[in-house]
């Protein structure tokens, strides 16, 4: 049996593994295994996916490298801890290790892979899926988060405890991603895998009225600038940022104290300010002003970028 199973879409997958529950039952076999070859192991990257992670592909490949180098050789390896597998009517899918299968993989080794065996639900294995990848040595982003929190809303019947829980996301958060699928399936008619196919971003973005921008050459120059940034802050500090992020946030203020500033105020920090912000109206009293301040301030950045691109485009005209 091949361990990359051949579905694509987030539909397709529920599906595929919802006949196979329906047609077997989900009691896993008995005994549970603590070992298991490799080739048993299947991945199914719609439903129980390891995230984008952008630039950090660099670091990626650099924990791959750290995993197989502690795997040692094919013919002695030092086996790393256990995969997280969960019985999907018919087989095992990995939820949890997808880098240590890939490191396991780059030896040879197919044999004997050490494993621990979910049980629970669909729904509760794709929650444990994004519970125990976000406690993975490659940190979740603010849009991972959000992203891991609308694909359980949309495909999932968890609660929004539940969900809030496993990807550590506001509840203020998913009250509005449960408003944006209703809006689009009840009263516009799309379909879940439209949904699927869309980030929470693009999701809010067109529910609140806007057309979907397409990438434009400035977008394509910025992309390519935050490329050659976003390497070099990793040749130079890697992981250290996550490791002490006070740190690292004080050094971004002794370079100039006007960089928090500049940075907050940046169209791509746009969710994680607004995701604080409503964090923060639990907290303090002064909540709703600010809330109020940031619809502003959103509306002057808006103005703000559109007069740059008009700009940038007018330059490229000569």
């Amino acid at each position: 049996m091949s361990n990359a199973h051949p579905i694509t879409t987030t539909t397709d997958a529920l599906q595929i593994i919802r006949e196979a529950l329906d047609a077997n039952g989900d009691g896993p076999p008995r005994p549970h295994p603590t070992t298991i070859d490799r080739n048993r192991i299947a991945r199914m990257a719609a439903l129980f996916g390891t995230r984008s992670l952008d630039y950090r592909g660099i670091d990626e490949e650099s924990h791959l490298r750290d995993l197989a180098d502690a795997i040692g050789t094919a013919k002695a390896p030092q086996f790393l801890d256990p995969i997280t597998i969960w019985w999907g009517g018919d087989r095992y899918y990995v939820i949890d290790g997808h880098m240590r299968l890939r490191a396991y993989a780059s030896k040879g080794i197919a044999k004997g892979i050490p494993v621990e065996i979910f049980e629970g639900s669909l729904d509760d294995a794709m929650a444990q899926s994004a519970i125990l990848n976000s406690k993975n040595q490659l940190p979740m982003t603010t849009d991972d988060r959000l992203n891991c929190a609308w694909r359980l809303v949309l495909v999932s019947d968890l609660s929004k405890k539940k969900i809030a829980k496993s990807c550590a996301v506001g509840n203020g958060s998913l009250g509005n991603m449960r408003k944006v699928k209703a809006h689009f399936m009840d009263e516009l008619g799309k379909s879940l895998q439209d949904l699927c196919d869309m980030t929470w971003k693009d999701a809010r973005y067109e529910a609140a009225g806007h057309q979907k921008k397409e990438p434009s050459d400035f977008d394509a120059e910025m992309q390519k600038r935050a490329l050659r940034f976003s390497k070099d802050i990793a040749r130079a500090v890697g992981p250290r940022i996550f490791q002490d992020p006070e740190a690292f946030a004080l050094a971004l203020s002794m370079m100039d104290k006007r960089l928090p500033k500049m940075l907050m105020q940046s169209f791509e920090w746009d969710d994680a300010l607004r995701e604080t912000i409503v964090e923060m109206r639990t907290e303090m009293d002064e909540a709703d002003e600010l809330s109020e301040h940031w619809e502003q301030q959103q509306k002057s950045r808006e103005a703000a970028e559109a007069a740059r691109l008009a700009e940038w485009g007018e330059e490229e005209d000569y």
